[in-house]
């Protein structure tokens, strides 16, 4: 006669993934990260976070700032179109004066960087003699399939172009008023990520 191993029981319920059927038909679903200053003692902190949470500031100086996801914790998969949606400017601006950011995404290991792509916002021009302006606007940046091990993130560095000191909100839940023309002070970048089906 065959002994019957006893099995463990459960009352946890099954994991349920839920996906939409756009997402299922081309293999990844799209997460959105919002960008938002932290600070403590030590300084001033630029992350993504996937929660719209208080940011410590919302119109922020970007010469040349990074701006990291949370390390990964299981490894992921990016491939295709990353949408980055953004507002930004420049203060005491005149007529002469404008400002455009540089946006590279990174695949970030803990010691060395490696570039996934590269893109350019609209120039933004002053209107006149010390005035403060600004803009918003969506770019597209396509990405080659990258995976990330676990400890790996992604990160997004901004750069300065232009004759004026670029100004960038960080607010991911849309606080502030923005100088003139800017649609929101949010800065969201929606990654696309491989489903596990």
């Amino acid at each position: 006669m065959v002994d019957l191993q006893p099995q463990p029981f459960s009352t946890a319920s099954p994991v349920l993934a839920n996906y939409s059927y756009s997402d299922i038909v081309n293999g990844f679903g799209y997460k959105n990260y919002y960008g938002l200053t932290s600070e403590d003692s030590t300084g001033t902190d630029f992350i993504l976070t996937e929660q719209t949470n208080y940011t410590a500031v919302v119109l922020n100086d970007a010469a040349d700032i990074d701006i990291d996801t949370p390390t990964f914790n299981t490894p992921q998969t990016v491939e295709g179109d990353i949408i980055i949606q953004m507002s930004y400017g420049g203060t005491n601006m005149s007529g002469a004066d404008n400002v455009r950011a540089v946006i590279t995404v990174y695949h970030y290991d803990g010691s060395s960087e490696t570039s996934l792509g590269t893109i350019t916002s609209p120039l933004k021009s002053g209107s006149g003699a010390g005035i403060n302006t600004d803009r918003s606007t969506t770019m597209i940046l396509p990405i080659p399939r990258t995976v990330f091990a676990v400890g790996d993130l992604l990160r997004i560095n901004v750069v300065s172009s232009g004759n004026n000191t670029l100004k960038l909100y960080l607010s991911p839940n849309n606080l502030g008023t923005p100088y003139t023309s800017a649609l929101h002070t949010q800065f969201i970048a929606s990654i696309p990520f491989l489903l596990d089906l």
